[in-house]
C-alpha cells in the first residue's frame, strides 16, 4: 500500500440500480421500499440515556453535572442551572439484582423441562433520561461529562468505559505479513462521532482508507488523518453504497491492485475463535 493515492485519478462509472425498469410489484419483490419521511426540523427536546453501572459512578455523575439526584429520579431535564452539595440519594431497598444462572434455574436442578442456555444481559446500577431543550444545554453537559454525544447518539455511559483488555491475544510471527497485502476501505457516512471500524484498525494499526462525501470532510478530518481520507466526487446520490463501492473498486483498480477488502463502518473488534476459546 505505499501508492500515493492524492496521485490516483479514478474516473467514475455511473452506477444504474434498474429499479427504474420494474414495474411497482417487482419492486416491492426486489426489497425496494418507498423514501423515508422527511425528519421534522425542530430536533428538540433531545433526550439522551446515560447508563451508569456503579454507585459510586452516581455521585460522580451528580457531582460532575452539578445536580442532585435521587433513584426515583430517572427522567430529568438538564437546564444547566448547579445546585448546591449535589448528591445522589437511593431509595430502593435492592437496586442491583443478582445475576441468575441456568445452574440456578429449578429446571437445571430436577432435570425436568429443560430449557435452552441462555447467559441474562448485563444489566445497569440506574439509567437516567437526560432531555435538553437547546443546543447550549447539550453543549455544556457534553464538557461536564467529557463524552462526546451527537443527535444520533442514543445513549451513553457514565464513567466512558474503557475498551476490555483481552488476556490472550493471536501472535502472528512472520512480520511480512501482518498487514494486508491489498488495500482496506471504510466507507462511511455521517459517522465521524463514531467511527467504530476505524478506531478498531487504528488500535490494531492497520492501514486503511476511509471514503466519504464531500460535506462529511471537516467532520471527520478532525478526527483522521487526511493522508487516509478518499473524498467521493459526489453527494447524496440515493442510490445506496453500492455507488460508493463501484468507485472504490476503479481507486482499487487504478492503483494497480488485484483485489481490495470494503468495511462498513460499525465494526467494533475483530476476533479469532479457535478450540471454544475467544
Amino acid at each position: 500500500m505505499e501508492n500515493n493515492p492524492q496521485k490516483v485519478k479514478v474516473v467514475e462509472i455511473p452506477y444504474n440500480d434498474l429499479v427504474d425498469e420494474v414495474n411497482e410489484v417487482e419492486k416491492y419483490n426486489l426489497g425496494y421500499q418507498p423514501p423515508k419521511p422527511t425528519k421534522s426540523q425542530n430536533i428538540y427536546p433531545f433526550t439522551l440515556k446515560v447508563h451508569i453501572w456503579t454507585r459510586g459512578g452516581c455521585d460522580k455523575f451528580c457531582e460532575t453535572i452539578g445536580k442532585s439526584l435521587t433513584s426515583d429520579q430517572k427522567k430529568i431535564t438538564y437546564d444547566g442551572i448547579k445546585s448546591k452539595n449535589p448528591e445522589f440519594t437511593e431509595l430502593r431497598k435492592n437496586p442491583f439484582l443478582k445475576r441468575t444462572t441456568h445452574k440456578e434455574r429449578i429446571e437445571s436442578q430436577l432435570w425436568l423441562n429443560t430449557v435452552e442456555f441462555r447467559n441474562d444481559g448485563w444489566k445497569t446500577y440506574i439509567t437516567f433520561e437526560v432531555t435538553f431543550n437547546d443546543e447550549k444545554n447539550l453543549i455544556n453537559f457534553t464538557k461536564l461529562v467529557k463524552i462526546r454525544v451527537s443527535l444520533n447518539t442514543p445513549y451513553i455511559s457514565f464513567p466512558q468505559r474503557t475498551p476490555k483488555k483481552w488476556k490472550y491475544w493471536w501472535v502472528c510471527k512472520n512480520k511480512d505479513i501482518t498487514n494486508p497485502k491489498y488495500p482496506i476501505y471504510v466507507v462511511s457516512k455521517n459517522r465521524g462521532d463514531s467511527r467504530l471500524t476505524v478506531k478498531c484498525l487504528e488500535r490494531l494499526k492497520i492501514p486503511y482508507y476511509v471514503v466519504i462525501e464531500p460535506q462529511n470532510y471537516g467532520e471527520y478530518k478532525c478526527v483522521i488523518d487526511p493522508k487516509k481520507i478518499l473524498v467521493l466526487p459526489y453527494s447524496n446520490s440515493g442510490n445506496g453504497v453500492g455507488q460508493s463501492r463501484n468507485w472504490v473498486w476503479e481507486h482499487s483498480t487504478q492503483m494497480g491492485f488485484k483485489r481490495h477488502w470494503v468495511m462498513d463502518d460499525n465494526i467494533v473488534d475483530f476476533h479469532r475463535l479457535y478450540g471454544s476459546y475467544a
